[in-house]
């Protein structure tokens, strides 16, 4: 680390990307986070027990739960730039913080694409007991109900619910009366441009993106997600870090920020895929 920036610049541009970081990634807390060591990450999932009539007189029937684990391998990522307008005179506040709000944004969107890709690769959409819509077709409440009930069908826990959607789908529901009327709904969403949940679950809009977003429907016939929390498993063994670092050769700061992290589905059944009208 240079020594001829002062201290409180250096300080400055780590709490930026952090407070850049936060705001960009809309998944954080969304699914099963653990902090690892090592290259690889394991999730356990428990199968279900059967409790079976005791009779008087005989052996206990054992349930023979079948537990197992997924894993998943843990990648770098990295977002720098070089910035030679880091200098001793030059310097100001203004500069530090445009520099490190790309930084934390690039962090914050990759991270949640780690876990957009691992649901994609999890959820085989050629399974239509998984996948709700129709490709070319609206996204109705109907949908979002069949969706529902597959989830209740799986015994797929109430709570910690979410659907990740594209813009084209919170149009179609923002044209829904059943959304945007409080005869049905509670959720303004028209004074709000956006539907924050709804039978349950919270909605998150995933917008276009390079690092690729959600899956676009020629590929795979699919525009968003419905998932339980712990249904997906994000891992990580370096936290996102910051630095600054003055490269003699270029006469300039090298400033950006990094991580280390994977993504993997951990139950099938409680992710459902959810189809509708391409873009």
């Amino acid at each position: 680390m240079s020594t001829q920036i002062d201290a409180v610049f250096v300080d400055w541009f780590d709490a930026e990307v952090k407070r850049s970081y936060g705001d960009s990634r809309a998944l954080k807390g969304k699914c099963y986070e653990k902090t690892v060591t090592g290259v690889k990450a394991y999730f356990n999932k428990k199968g279900k027990g059967l409790a079976t009539k005791h009779n008087s007189g005989s052996e206990v029937t054992y349930m023979n739960t079948d537990f197992s684990r997924v894993s998943c391998d843990l990648a770098g990522y990295e977002a720098f730039d070089s910035a030679d307008i880091f200098d001793a005179k030059n310097l100001n506040f203004t500069e530090v913080t445009e520099l490190a709000e790309v930084c934390g944004d690039a962090i914050g969107l990759r991270q949640d694409q780690v876990i957009i890709d691992a649901i994609t690769a999890g959820r085989e959409t050629s399974d239509a007991t998984y996948t709700v819509g129709t490709v070319g077709a609206s996204l109705t409440v109907a949908t979002l109900l069949a969706g529902k009930k597959r989830l209740d069908k799986n015994g797929v826990p109430s709570t910690d619910r979410y659907m990740i959607h594209d813009a084209n789908q919170l149009s179609d529901l923002l044209n829904t009366t059943q959304i945007t009327s409080s005869d049905y709904n509670s959720v303004q969403a028209l004074v709000h441009g956006n539907v924050n949940s709804f039978l349950g679950m919270e909605f998150t809009m995933i917008a276009d993106r390079q690092e690729g977003g959600l899956p676009n429907p020629g590929a795979t016939s699919v525009r968003g997600y419905m998932y339980h929390k712990r249904s997906v498993g994000f891992a990580e063994n370096m936290a996102m870090i910051s630095s600054m670092d003055w490269i003699a050769k270029e006469q300039a700061y090298m400033v950006g920020a990094k991580f280390q992290a994977g993504a993997v589905v951990i139950d099938k059944t409680g992710i459902v895929s959810v189809q509708s009208l391409t873009s």
